[in-house]
């Protein structure tokens, strides 16, 4: 299964420690593409359907549901071999904004 940069699927995050996102839950691919391609782990950022939207940390997805957020500041790697079935696609303006976000939680230009 080619995993697709802007895709969310579900993601066997175990284990985890402290205060990570935990268990199965949907994930966003950050990583580009061709880095996809030839790596065998994946850059990802949890979502969750329970955190107040505070951005650039929380940030809303309605495209994936109502109710989800991404949690921008839990980024990832993640094996390949956690992945599971896709979920759906965020939209441009949801990546574009989540990219935003991203940078400013992690001080990058």
């Amino acid at each position: 299964m080619p995993i697709q940069r802007g895709h969310v699927y579900w993601v066997d995050l175990e284990p985890t420690a402290g205060s990570q996102q935990r268990g199965r839950r949907p994930c966003l691919v950050l990583t580009v593409d061709p880095i996809n391609a030839v790596r065998r782990t994946i850059g990802v950022i949890p979502l969750s359907s329970s955190p107040q939207i505070a951005e650039p940390i929380v940030v809303a997805i309605p495209s994936i549901g109502s109710q989800t957020v991404a949690i921008c500041d839990q980024l990832r790697a993640v094996d390949k071999r956690k992945f599971d079935r896709l979920i759906g696609v965020v939209t441009d303006a949801e990546l574009a904004l989540i990219e935003d976000s991203v940078k400013a939680v992690f001080g990058l230009k």
